[in-house]
């Protein structure tokens, strides 16, 4: 049974399990979103914005003992590619739509041929509504020339 499940609409799940992809601490930030405006003489006016909320995750991998190395490689195809996946826990809880945002990798204690002994990662998510605008989708055509005005 997955510690937390990643389910991407296209494409294979990524489990985290307690020998394969095992991860430390799953941290859940919950957030309102609060717009203030300074007023003179009274106190500030508030607008509430929304709700948002932010996942950390940290693991750490070592390739010899337990973990494959091959799962840094994954997430980060996730984020260069911009995909999106739905986040299920272990008990079945679905928490909704999210992208990563950022991972960070520290590698140490390093073999003779470069391959590491052990490597520690961070991930951040954030939820996704239902349409993500990704650098492709706003990049200006090729041969995009403004029409002459003679």
């Amino acid at each position: 049974m997955p510690l937390l499940l990643f389910t991407p609409s296209v494409g294979n799940p990524v489990a985290f399990d307690a020998t394969e992809r095992a991860y430390k601490s799953l941290s859940i930030r919950d957030e309102a979103k609060i717009a203030k405006q300074a007023r003179a003489g009274a106190l500030g006016a508030v607008q509430a914005l929304g709700l948002d909320n932010t996942i950390s995750i940290d693991g750490a991998l070592f390739p010899l003992w337990r973990g494959r190395s091959q799962t840094i490689d994954d997430l980060r195809t996730f984020l260069q590619n911009f995909t999106t996946f739905m986040v299920t826990t272990g008990k079945g809880e679905v928490k909704g739509r999210y992208i990563i945002v950022s991972l960070n990798e520290d590698q140490s204690d390093h073999f003779d041929d470069g391959q590491f002994k052990q490597a520690q990662w961070h991930l951040e998510l954030t939820p996704v509504g239902r349409k993500i605008i990704t650098p492709a989708a706003t990049a200006a055509p090729e041969n995009n020339s403004l029409a002459s005005t003679k």
